[in-house]
C-alpha cells in the first residue's frame, strides 16, 4: 500500500508547466557541438568535418583538448594561414596507427597517427 499512497508525489504524477531544461537537451546540444569538430569512423576519427566554411576565413584557428574518443583522449587544432592557401590540423592523443581526416572544401585527406599518437594533416585551399 505504500506504493499507492505516495504516487501523487511522483512527479510523473505531477503536473508542470515546464521542465526544461533538463538533461537530454544539453547532451544533444554537447553532441551536436562535439560532431563539429570531432567524429568516429570505423577506422579512425574525422576532425573538424563539420565546421562551417564561414568559419575557415585566413588567420582562423579552430581547437579543442582531451576529448574522449574511442581512439583515444584526442586534442587538435585547425590553423588556417594568413593568405588562405594552407589549412593545417595538428592532433594528438591517438593511437599509434589510427587514421585521421581531415575534410576540407570537399576534399578528404587522411594521415595515420605515428607511434607517439600525433599526426598533422594539411589542405592546400583555394584553385
Amino acid at each position: 500500500m505504500f506504493g499507492v499512497t505516495i504516487i501523487g508525489q511522483l512527479r510523473g504524477c505531477q503536473r508542470f508547466e515546464s521542465v526544461t531544461p533538463h538533461g537530454w537537451s544539453q547532451a544533444e546540444m554537447f553532441l551536436l557541438q562535439r560532431a563539429v569538430l570531432v567524429e568516429e569512423w570505423q577506422d579512425g576519427l574525422l576532425l573538424f568535418g563539420g565546421v562551417p566554411a564561414d568559419w575557415l576565413q585566413p588567420g582562423a584557428r579552430i581547437a579543442f583538448a582531451s576529448f574522449p574518443t574511442w581512439y583515444g583522449q584526442v586534442s587538435a587544432e585547425l590553423l588556417i594561414d594568413s593568405d588562405a592557401g594552407l589549412a593545417t590540423v595538428r592532433a594528438s592523443g591517438l593511437a599509434p596507427g589510427i587514421r585521421a581526416r581531415l575534410r576540407l572544401f570537399g576534399q578528404l585527406v587522411e594521415e595515420a597517427a605515428g607511434s607517439d599518437g600525433t599526426v598533422v594533416i594539411g589542405v592546400h585551399l583555394g584553385a
